[in-house]
């Protein structure tokens, strides 16, 4: 049977066989690949991972994964990678991060708290989100934190794509990759 969409697909299968959304956020992306100050292996690391990402964007829709990338700073990231991104939303920003963003300057002229443009494929709208209580999430955030330790975040999709992401990822830079090595033995 052909469908047209995951939403159809799932429609025709018993609950037991009803494929999964999977929703991954990376929060302050720019800092996770941020190549400057590190070594040339995790430079190749890094690369391996944009990649990754530029291709698992280019298949959400058919995989039934929801990625969420946030960042403040956009000018630096991968042209590709916002390219294929078909939701976009957008607070105040400068002119150069709001055209890289929306196409034009809109999110410049923002100027309510929890506004935000979101942008479909070519069509912006405007919207409030629920405003949050920032000194109490802040507090909620810090105590995931495990004292005196580094977040590690270890990238294993392919044998435990259930793995619980920790709150933060530190500076962006603490991530491990498998070794495939003792796979292939």
């Amino acid at each position: 049977d052909e469908f047209k969409s995951f939403g159809a697909f799932n429609e025709n299968r018993f609950d037991s066989k009803k494929l999964k959304r999977k929703v991954v956020v990376i929060d302050n992306y720019y800092n996770l690949l941020e190549k400057a100050n590190i070594s040339s292996i995790e430079q190749i690391q890094v690369e391996i991972i944009e990649k990754s990402l530029i291709k698992l964007i280019s298949s959400t829709k058919d995989t039934g994964i929801n990625l969420i990338i946030t960042d403040n700073e956009i000018s630096k990231l991968n042209t590709e990678l916002i390219n294929k991104i078909k939701v976009k939303i957008c607070g105040r920003h400068n002119e150069r991060n709001s055209k890289l963003m929306l196409g034009d300057d809109r999110a410049r002229k923002l100027d309510c708290i929890a506004s935000f443009l979101m942008k479909i494929n070519n069509e912006i709208e405007f919207f409030e989100a629920y405003r949050f209580n920032e000194e109490k999430q802040l507090k909620i955030l810090e105590s995931i934190k495990v004292e005196g330790k580094e977040p590690i975040f270890k990238i294993d999709f392919e044998t435990d794509i259930n793995t619980i992401l920790p709150g933060t990822l530190g500076d962006g830079k603490n991530f491990v990759l498998k070794d495939r090595s003792e796979d292939c033995v």
